[in-house]
């Protein structure tokens, strides 16, 4: 038989009483899993399985730099519900136009700034982070995914230039342009 193809997904929920795994794709017109979901029935079958890694994300910050594109909006939903109630944060959402955007949240101590390619070009999540007014201490972490081109600025902005250490700046490139099959955990930001 082929080899299945496989995509890493964020586990958007769990509904134990039903049993009900909760995923979410973003339809974006290419590749599997989007063509999938496009196409998807009552009925049709998706194999699931793992988790292949997990990580659990610090909750003892007091504030949250949280960013990325249409690709990490399950990631940034699921990370906005299970901060603390005491936690702030600012999310930074990179998607094509006003349209793509919806509620993320409705916690009253979570921000959430939506940057339009469509008005904004290439590198307006990056020229936003930038202009983040950053809370003052070591309080505070950050957390960016999307595409791997444009995140390497944005890694490198806050670990080289700000110096912030490597526990405080989680930067993963979900996907890559041009990539049709890119297993997002041979991808080494991280790499100074």
């Amino acid at each position: 038989a082929a080899e299945p193809i496989l995509r890493d997904y964020t586990v958007r929920g769990w509904l134990p009483e039903t049993k009900e795994l909760i995923l979410e794709f973003v339809v974006h017109g290419h590749g599997v899993a989007s063509n999938w979901a496009a196409n998807a029935k009552v009925g049709d079958q998706l194999g699931v399985m793992g988790p292949r890694g997990n990580r659990i994300f610090p909750q003892n910050y007091a504030w949250y730099l949280l960013a990325g594109d249409e690709s990490v909006l399950p990631a940034l939903g699921r990370f906005a519900e299970e901060l603390p109630d005491s936690a702030r944060a600012h999310i930074f959402v990179e998607v094509a136009n006003a349209a793509e955007r919806r509620q993320l949240t409705d916690r009253q101590n979570i921000e959430v700034t939506w940057i339009l390619r469509d008005e904004e070009g290439d590198g307006g999540l990056e020229r936003a982070l930038r202009g983040v007014q950053l809370p003052e201490g070591e309080d505070w972490f950050v957390f960016a995914a999307g595409e791997a081109g444009a995140l390497k600025p944005i890694r490198d902005y806050f670990r080289l230039e700000l110096g912030l250490p490597r526990e405080r700046v989680s930067v993963d490139g979900y996907w890559k342009r041009g990539l049709a099959n890119l297993d997002h955990h041979s991808i080494n930001l991280d790499e100074d």
